[in-house]
């Protein structure tokens, strides 16, 4: 595998767990090497933010350079891929200007604020034949992909019901406030509870109906409740909250029920199945870190190494397609619509 060098556009929360997960990967002596940041506020470089999951320990020895216009970076620094970390309501504009400009492009999650911008990035990419993944980063994380090979066996029987959760804090570390603001963030569902609804159609397919509702405290749609139902008779319920307290910690369990177990994740410890008969035991797997993971997966990827078949963007696009329906079922007041 030939170097892959890296650049970081937008340096904030998110950006420190990317970071991170390159660390990782260089620690590993991985050929991926970050060469540059560009943020528009030369003060993020130094900051350290807190955001509500874990952004590893960052590197002391920085050998990339930053930047705060992207036509400079682009100007002077020999680039591979540009990992796009700005807020959402940019992604689109961003994504479509570094294709244009010669680039492949890694787009954190979500892919853009509506479908049809999700389809306005992916024929970019094909017009300028460069490769485009969205950061739906649990596809790449091991306690997710252990329960779907779990499922896959088929030694537990048919899914029942499925149940994710995804509870946190008002997120207030962003850029001018972003994520509270609706018109640029789309929401708890959008921002935060895309992750589950992309790992049920990952597990599960594509829903036949769906319905949602949400609630409002401090802005439109803090908190989200979310059923997609299936033809086999399977019901897959996402909860999201934005309103939990201060204080609480980031969780993000998981249960499935089948005719033979029950398979959970606390959000801690491993995955654990819960048969019908004998005992409980925990699903034996690695869990790598899913940033660096996934940074390795799409440096394959843009090398040819590997065709992108696990986390294309054509499905990250078909996910903000599923909350838009979410979305117009809870302005019906939870009305179960087809998909």
């Amino acid at each position: 595998m030939q170097e892959t060098k890296i650049a970081i556009l937008g340096y904030g929360g998110i950006a420190r767990a990317h970071m991170n997960g390159y660390n990782i990967l260089k620690k590993k002596g991985a050929p991926i090497r970050v060469v540059a940041l560009c943020d528009a506020d030369d003060t993020q470089f130094e900051k350290d933010i807190k955001i509500n999951v874990d952004t590893g320990a960052q590197e002391e020895e920085k050998s990339w350079r930053t930047y705060t216009d992207l036509d400079e970076m682009l100007a002077k620094e020999e680039i591979d891929t540009v990992d796009i970390c700005v807020p959402t309501y940019l992604h689109k504009e961003y994504t479509v200007r570094l294709l244009r400009a010669g680039k492949n492009v890694q787009c954190e999650k979500p892919m853009a604020l509506t479908a049809a911008d999700c389809a306005e990035m992916i024929a970019t990419a094909r017009e300028c034949s460069k490769h485009l993944m969205v950061g739906q980063c649990l596809r790449f994380c091991g306690h997710y992909l252990a329960l779907k090979a779990e499922l896959d066996s088929g030694k537990h029987g048919k899914v029942m019901t499925a149940r994710f959760e995804r509870l946190s804090p008002l997120p207030t570390w962003g850029f001018d406030n972003w994520f509270v603001d609706f018109a640029r963030s789309g929401g708890e569902m959008l921002d935060m509870s895309i992750h589950d609804y992309d790992m049920a159609r990952f597990l599960f397919g594509e829903p036949e109906k769906v319905s949602a509702v949400t609630c409002d405290r401090e802005i439109h749609e803090q908190t989200s409740n979310g059923r997609l139902y299936y033809k086999d008779g399977l019901i897959v319920t996402v909860d999201g909250s934005w309103a939990e307290s201060k204080t609480f910690p980031f969780s993000c369990p998981f249960r499935v029920v089948c005719e033979k177990a029950t398979i959970a994740w606390n959000g801690c410890d491993k995955v654990r199945v819960y048969p019908n008969e004998g005992e409980a035991y925990d699903l034996d797997y690695e869990n790598e870190d899913y940033m660096a993971e996934e940074a390795l997966f799409f440096a394959k990827v843009t090398q040819g190494e590997v065709k992108n078949e696990k986390n294309p963007p054509e499905s990250a696009m078909q996910t903000v397609a599923l909350i838009e329906k979410l979305k117009e079922s809870a302005a019906c007041g939870g009305a179960i619509l087809g998909y």
